[in-house]
């Protein structure tokens, strides 16, 4: 059985801090663990307009926007943890946006990520069915 748990020092960062600074980039990195990010990336981050961004990274210039989830959803950064009896998950980091690159397209609602989005909207409309009381032609007539 796995577990995730979401620590209050998590929660009272991310509520404090507002958005952990998540960069979503269109490449595969080969390492694990921290990076000076704020040092060697940020710097070279541009806003050319509200929510819409310009960056470089390795020499490749990146076209950025800003993703905020939708109300009531935070995503977390988790660190896992075997266990004899499953696997736990500890939330490292607590995040309610983040910015997305792109490398070869400008950012538009048709990206990957931006359609990543309209899970959330499918998702609520499902549990909302579950929770509407369904009524046969039958029952209507009576």
């Amino acid at each position: 059985m796995s577990t995730v748990v979401i620590p209050a020092e998590v929660r009272a960062k991310e509520t404090a801090a507002g958005v952990t600074k998540l960069q979503h980039m269109p490449c595969r990195i080969e390492h694990r663990g921290t990076a000076k990010v704020e040092e060697f990336f940020t710097p070279l981050v541009r806003e050319v307009s509200p929510g819409v961004l310009e960056g470089q990274f390795r020499g490749r210039p990146l076209d950025g926007s800003t993703v905020s989830l939708p109300s009531g959803y935070r995503a977390v950064v988790v660190r896992e943890e075997p266990q004899s009896e499953g696997t736990r998950y500890v939330a490292t980091e607590a995040f309610s946006g983040f910015t997305s690159w792109n490398w070869d397209r400008k950012s538009s609602a048709s990206d990957p990520t931006a359609r990543l989005l309209d899970w959330f909207d499918l998702a609520d409309a499902v549990g909302d069915l579950g929770s509407m009381k369904l009524h046969s032609t039958k029952d209507a007539e009576d």
